[in-house]
């Protein structure tokens, strides 16, 4: 609202755009009718809407950003009229007994009805492809962005979930950044940077008008390169330098640096509230949440995947070495792709959290996986004391396992599960079932990605961390859902935490983002002593006699090390 007022009130802006997420579109025509302003708007669906004479025109990232594909008729495997197959032309359609083509079905292709067998070739239809190799195409047109057809027609220009521009290569980006070329610029986000500083650039690009490069706002000055090259310069200079990697990570190291520079350079564009602020927190009273980072040792199962899985990585790994060296030898080059050491990591994240999805796990016969026990027992003392609670993972299946392991577990309490496979329409039912207090739905369980953003649930009195995203800000979004305005009661957040394994590395590069991305937008450094007291599980430790930073440093070493896999 306080957008829009801004916007509205400045006679120069005769055109206004807004860009938003779909899901929060409605937010945002329920305040344009509060302003009294329902006659002046129009939501952006095709080309010719871009002409309108409305002053506010408003549009979804998914239809300014993305063309769409629309599929053609599916082909008739035999005439409709005689249902003669043998003399029926697939290709063309036609029967040769009829002597006529058949009328087009009404069905169309989908993603999800593709051909077993090409209508042309009669080949198998590779799966999830929209061409066959004779030549024939599910697809009957595509339709361009909307984006696509700007006509730099807009006065002002506001940008809700502005964070979403922190890559400088997505569509998202490319469609603000190279196309809307407004005058007066605003960008919307509670998280403007989310990993550390260096998902700044791009924003910070758009903002100052600087096209294809970024300049100083304060001396006007490029700086150090353009593009990709700039980004890169921007990440070094106030990101602190180059990152580690992941299995690096056995520390908290801020990425920031040069941040008193930084902080003169926002206080020219940014202005920035939080539910910390006093003047803030006395009005929404939102209770401070209480962190309990709890390391669990593994049972045996668990663990011998988690060894056979790293052990598997490692041997991948000397085969790659020795490729590189044998094309080394013939004065090749060689490079070992990043995409599938990415995929070895997931893996392992998976061995760490969810080991039943893999089918060499064999399940101990008397303990159920460490997680899960963990888990089922916290659930059912929350459950027995009447308060609900909120599960995030960032895997799809184990959503949907623990939607099944969590559901009933005492009589009368249901679980259930989103994830981006779940309709839009059943995922408010669950939403609305969760914050209605007198509804047996009392375990939620969200994908990461799918969850944290735009969601109230403050029904919760608990989230679950089941397992780390390489996104801080993304978890801090998720435990958010329940932490914001209208929670009136202090929530339990839980961080799991298998020891010995990759969580533990992705607890530190998570601790670490957090502590850079603070520092540059929020001006405050990570207490190590906090954090050594939210670890659970020390019994017989006194608070006061610890060295707190020794301690939360040696619960962060205690992941997997580099040296483990990828030796020289």
């Amino acid at each position: 609202m306080t957008s829009l007022v801004g916007a509205t009130a400045n006679p120069d802006n005769d055109k206004i755009l807004i860009i938003s997420m779909s899901r929060n579109l409605n937010d945002w025509i329920r305040e344009i009718k509060v302003l009294g302003l329902e006659e002046e708007y129009i939501q952006l669906k095709n080309p010719a809407d871009l002409h309108s004479t409305k002053r506010i025109h408003i549009v979804s990232y998914e239809k300014w950003s993305q063309g769409r594909i629309v599929f053609a008729p599916i082909k008739h495997e035999s005439c409709p009229t005689c249902t003669s197959a043998l003399n029926f032309n697939k290709s063309l359609q036609y029967c040769h007994i009829c002597n006529e083509k058949a009328v087009p079905k009404s069905e169309r292709y989908s993603m999800d009805r593709l051909p077993v067998k090409c209508p042309c070739c009669h080949n198998d239809w590779k799966n999830k492809a929209l061409f066959c190799k004779c030549g024939f195409t599910v697809i009957k047109e595509r339709k361009k962005s909307l984006s696509s057809y700007f006509h730099r027609g807009y006065d002002a220009a506001i940008v809700d979930e502005g964070h979403y521009l922190k890559n400088g290569d997505s569509q998202r980006s490319k469609s603000v950044v190279r196309r809307v070329k407004t005058k007066r610029r605003t960008i919307l986000t509670g998280t403007p940077a989310e990993n550390g500083s260096s998902d700044l650039f791009w924003q910070l690009v758009w903002l100052t008008g600087c096209g294809s490069h970024f300049e100083d706002p304060l001396f006007r000055e490029p700086f150090q390169g353009h593009g990709k090259v700039g980004e890169e310069h921007f990440g070094v200079y106030y990101g602190g330098g180059h990152a580690k990697t992941l299995l690096e990570t056995d520390s908290i190291q801020s990425r920031v640096s040069h941040q008193e520079e930084l902080w003169n350079l926002l206080d020219t564009l940014m202005l920035r509230k939080t539910k910390q602020d006093k003047d803030v927190n006395s009005y929404i009273k939102v209770p401070k949440p209480k962190h309990i980072r709890r390391h669990l040792d593994m049972i045996k199962a668990d663990k011998d995947l988690y060894d056979n899985i790293l052990t598997q990585f490692k041997e991948w790994y000397k085969q790659e070495l020795a490729k590189r060296e044998a094309a080394e030898f013939r004065g090749e080059k060689y490079k070992i792709n990043a995409i599938q050491v990415c995929s070895w990591l997931t893996k392992l994240r998976q061995a760490a959290s969810c080991p039943w999805t893999f089918e060499e796990y064999k399940p101990s016969k008397t303990e159920q996986p460490t997680k899960i026990r963990y888990l089922i027992d916290k659930a059912k003392n929350y459950l027995r004391a009447g308060k609900k609670m909120l599960v995030f993972t960032s895997h799809k299946a184990t959503a949907e396992q623990l939607g099944v392991l969590l559901d009933e577990i005492l009589p009368g309490k249901s679980a259930g599960y989103i994830h981006g496979s779940v309709d839009m329409k059943y995922r408010f039912e669950l939403m609305n079932r969760f914050q209605d207090p007198n509804d047996n739905l009392s375990i939620l369980i969200m994908t990461t990605k799918t969850g944290a953003e735009s969601y109230t649930l403050t029904e919760a009195r608990a989230v679950f961390l089941y397992d780390l995203e390489f996104n801080s800000k993304k978890i801090e979004q998720c435990y958010s859902r329940a932490v914001r305005w209208g929670q009136r009661f202090e929530v339990d957040i839980h961080w799991l935490i298998s020891v010995g394994t990759i969580d533990a590395n992705m607890h530190g590069l998570v601790l670490s983002k957090q502590s850079g991305v603070d520092l540059a937008i929020d001006r405050k450094e990570l207490d190590f002593k906090e954090i050594a007291k939210e670890f659970e599980g020390d019994e017989g430790i006194e608070p006061d006699e610890i060295d707190y930073e020794a301690f939360a440093a040696d619960m962060l070493s205690s992941g997997t090390k580099r040296e483990e896999i990828f030796v020289s």
